[in-house]
């Protein structure tokens, strides 16, 4: 996990600490001693944040992660876990690569980028208004732009 990213994570977390609407926006919780996500990668993650509300992307707590891998018997993708959910939809971390996956409508999961660049640019930086057009309309867009 890059520098940058952790900041950013910071800097939202203190921004959401001191905003009464908060619950209504976001949720950026601290991060846990000793994630086991199955991917070392997404373990430096969840020891920032563990999981987390980011808008309409909701990033699954550690604790959740097991009871959400019933989508890969649907989606049939090897070597990825299911990782959290944009607008009800199941969002994947490539094993292999570090790219996050978004099967938006039982298709073919469509690949997002790294998980790096998706987290720092799309869910927590300019780019959120771009997943959807309907994102552009919430308190999250308004936050991270």
């Amino acid at each position: 996990m890059n520098d940058r990213l952790r900041q950013r994570i910071e800097a939202l977390r203190e921004k959401l600490r001191n905003e009464p609407a908060a619950p209504l926006i976001g949720d950026v919780p601290e991060g846990i001693a000793r994630p086991n996500s199955g991917s070392a990668f997404w373990d430096e993650f969840l020891a920032i944040s563990d999981g987390g509300r980011y808008g309409s992307v909701d990033l699954f707590a550690n604790r959740n992660l097991s009871t959400n891998q019933f989508w890969l018997e649907q989606i049939a993708l090897k070597d990825a876990i299911v990782v959290g959910q944009i607008l009800y939809r199941p969002l994947l971390l490539d094993l292999k690569s570090n790219h996050l996956l978004f099967a938006a409508d039982g298709s073919e999961p469509m690949d997002l980028g790294h998980a790096d660049v998706v987290l720092e640019t799309q869910f927590l930086g300019s780019g959120y208004g771009q997943l959807d057009p309907s994102f552009k309309e919430d308190e999250w867009w308004d936050l991270v732009r």
